[in-house]
């Protein structure tokens, strides 16, 4: 899966890294709310399309993902603890729309 995430976004200062044992961060520097979401759903596309079996899944055959995206502006005033549990909680509000899909703030 990891593979297939590095070929979602190309452009200079993005980077895509493991973030605990199942989740991944994927860092768009310059990316606006609107283009994270054309990411991440481009993002959700390419793992569906790897039909990588999910034999204990009641939900779908196949490995999906559900992704939570935050964009912001830098300052001194954001910690990057913070810009985590936005994330987080976009990705429980895209688990909570019913999975497989993106929710990006």
């Amino acid at each position: 899966m990891g593979e297939a995430l590095s070929t979602v976004e190309r452009r200079a200062g993005a980077n895509i890294g493991r973030f605990g044992g199942e989740e991944f961060v994927l860092l768009l520097p310059g990316c606006d709310i609107r283009s994270a979401k054309i990411i991440a759903d481009v993002a959700c596309e390419k793992i569906r399309a790897l039909e990588i079996p999910h034999r204990d899944s009641k939900a779908n055959q196949f490995v999906t993902v559900s992704i939570g995206g935050k964009t912001l502006v830098p300052d001194r005033s954001k910690s990057s603890h913070s810009l985590f549990l936005d994330a987080d909680r976009a990705l429980y509000e895209a688990k909570g729309m019913g999975k497989n899909q993106a929710f990006v703030v």
